[in-house]
């Protein structure tokens, strides 16, 4: 069986509601949904099961202020890839200059 060729991983703000509203964004499902938030080590391994099993391209997507990578914590997880070897992909509008040096 052959591994994916992405993993996508959306991180939902903590805010009640998303101020960007995507249609094709599952943030709306994540804010009735009744599961808890993935902690920190279940993304970390998610990250690590994902290389292990061949996968190469990351698309990550935090929706925390506007999608500016803040807080700066999502940052942890890009350096995580990057050092894991996926091929990253995000996004952001660019405001938080800092987090994104």
């Amino acid at each position: 069986m052959q591994a994916p060729q992405c993993l996508v991983l959306e991180l939902p703000s903590h805010r009640p509601e998303c101020p960007i509203k995507c249609l094709h964004c599952i943030h709306k499902n994540v804010e009735t949904s009744d599961f808890p938030a993935l902690k920190d080590n279940e993304i970390i391994n998610i990250l690590e099961d994902g290389r292990a099993m061949g996968i190469e391209n990351l698309n990550i997507y935090p929706h925390n202020d506007e999608i500016s990578l803040e807080p700066i914590e999502i940052l942890k997880y890009i350096k995580l890839a990057h050092s894991l070897g996926y091929k990253i992909k995000t996004l952001s509008n660019g405001a938080n200059a800092k987090g994104l040096a």
